[in-house]
């Protein structure tokens, strides 16, 4: 396991105690007046009509999300229940509940007769063939990143895991076959040949080969950094997973995957509150969209997954913080609208402007050398932050586009330097601060030269053998050659000579600086070497 330092950025949203929203605006919204909502997901009809689907305490609702009336146009009563999952597939939807009782099992929904009505047309009854009396299911996915006919329902029984629905005929599902650990499975994430199974009691993320859907075979188990592994989902380049835990006060993470053998996080933590739960995740794109229940909906800019930012939030709960707000937080409909299920608020749908962070990254150097000063200090203005090293002596840090901002580096036996600079929506900014050793007399620059006087040197330019005339040059004592960065390549005792012969051959080609000082490293005098072939 890499060990990897990893900083925790805690966003807590104290604008959101005067102003409810950023960047995200709300498009419409609609309370059937059922007393619980929950899993929400989209559908898109043959005429390019976006419909949200929601779950109710009673069943499900279909409403027209290109109004911002957002009118239902179907509802299919289930079995009673606080919660209840949607997915889709082509023309059906496919809803899970652990609602018991008449009408119990996985409803098959026919989506084709929209906007007129809903059509329910089965209700597929579990079965197992390895564990006794599965009648309902938690969750249930698909793959979104590939045309399958298969759905995957999640904790159908205390230590049931998961099963694989072949949907290719939509009126009769049928068992293609199970992962079934021994223990509960709460949700799971599938993206083609891989399924990323979350053991909620375990506190792992069991990484399964779905290849052979008749036989998923376990490949890799990831140890879950929080606990209560609630819900995981891959970024599109399938190199971090996003880790959501159902504890309040536990933040998201996000692992690096690329080697699942040997997963590490990599990133900073994210919370828009403490007390709250960060519930499920979904990525589209550059974002992960947070439904954060007491938070309401978050938007983090993962363009540098190493380095996640919050850019934008619509808060749907005015209650204390906690479990109560938003379940869900779907934003795969084409036009780019969030549909969300708000436990008692009912239907949402927002619009995003597309906000990015801005981000900075750096390292602190000796001016001389070049050498990284792991010990260095860099603190951002005007917030006074002191920013953390890592293991490789960089800093790096992201926010919202913001004017004004300062670096003051420092470190022991340096003078401190610091720079201004605004930082940008989209900017990914590279510095690299020099500082100079305490004492260090830096070669005097061009724009003194009329204050110094000038050595005779000769011949110059040369391929590399000089004299330099100190005839005239009373109380040297020291002569001292730089190159163009400051580095200083010779220091020679000079007291007493008329004339040096100065030996530059091993030198690359290009100009150098000579200077002569005093016992007290007064200058002298100053020149100009040139060095060619």
């Amino acid at each position: 396991m890499k060990n990897y330092l990893c900083y925790s950025i805690l966003l807590l949203l104290t604008a959101s105690l005067s102003a409810q929203s950023l960047n995200v605006d709300v498009f419409g919204q609609f309370n059937r007046g059922d007393i619980r909502y929950s899993g929400s997901w989209f559908y898109v009809g043959p005429d390019n009509t976006e419909y949200a689907l929601i779950g109710t305490r009673t069943g499900v609702a279909a409403n027209v999300i290109d109004d911002v009336a957002l009118p239902e146009v179907g509802f299919i009563p289930g079995p009673e229940s606080n919660w209840r999952e949607i997915t889709v597939i082509e023309d059906h939807a496919y809803v899970t509940t652990e609602g018991t009782g008449p009408g119990q099992g996985m409803q098959v929904i026919d989506l084709s007769y929209l906007p007129d009505s809903l059509h329910l047309l089965t209700t597929y009854t579990y079965v197992s063939d390895s564990i006794d009396n599965i009648t309902r299911g938690h969750i249930i996915q698909k793959n979104n990143y590939a045309d399958e006919s298969y759905v995957y329902v999640n904790g159908g029984c205390g230590n049931c895991g998961v099963q694989i629905i072949d949907v290719s005929e939509p009126e009769n599902p049928s068992l293609v076959g199970e992962y079934q650990p021994g223990y509960y499975i709460h949700d799971c994430f599938v993206k083609n040949d891989r399924l990323y199974a979350c053991a909620f009691y375990n506190s792992t993320i069991d990484v399964v080969d779905i290849s052979d859907k008749a036989n998923p075979t376990l490949i890799t188990t990831i140890p879950d950094p929080g606990s209560n592994t609630h819900s995981v989902w891959l970024t599109e380049d399938d190199r971090h997973l996003v880790i959501c835990d159902e504890a309040n006060g536990l933040p998201a993470r996000i692992m690096n995957v690329e080697d699942v053998e040997d997963p590490f996080v990599e990133s900073p933590t994210y919370t828009a509150d403490e007390e709250s739960l960060v519930h499920n995740p979904y990525i589209r794109g550059d974002y992960i969209f947070y439904a954060h229940n007491s938070a309401g909906l978050t938007v983090v800019d993962i363009r540098d997954a190493r380095l996640p930012v919050e850019v934008a939030y619509f808060d749907t709960w005015a209650g204390a913080s906690g479990t109560g707000g938003l379940w869900s937080a779907c934003p795969f409909p084409p036009s780019g609208k969030i549909i969300g299920g708000d436990r008692t608020g009912g239907l949402y749908v927002w619009e995003f402007n597309n906000t990015q962070a801005g981000r900075f990254y750096g390292v602190v150097k000796d001016s001389l050398t070049g050498q990284i000063l792991m010990n260095a200090e860099v603190v951002l203005q005007p917030n006074n932050e002191m920013l953390g090293l890592d293991f490789d002596g960089a800093f790096k840090y992201g926010s919202m586009a913001a004017g004004g901002l300062a670096l003051d580096a420092a470190a022991m036996g340096y003078d401190p330097k610091s720079i201004s600079f605004d930082l940008l929506e989209g900017d990914s900014l590279w510095f690299e601060i020099d500082l100079v050793p305490e004492g260090w007399m830096p070669p005097v620059s061009v724009f003194d030269l009329h204050s110094i006087p000038a050595l005779s040197v000769f011949p110059n330019p040369s391929t590399g053998n000089y004299n330099i005339d100190l005839s005239m040059v009373a109380g040297a004592q020291k002569m001292e050659v730089f190159d163009v960065s400051g580095q200083l390549l010779l220091s020679e005792n000079v007291e007493g000579f008329l004339e040096v012969k100065l030996n530059m051959e091993e030198e690359a080609n290009g100009v150098y600086l000579v200077r002569i000082v005093d016992e007290n490293l007064e200058i002298l005098g100053l020149g100009n070497l040139v060095k060619g072939e």
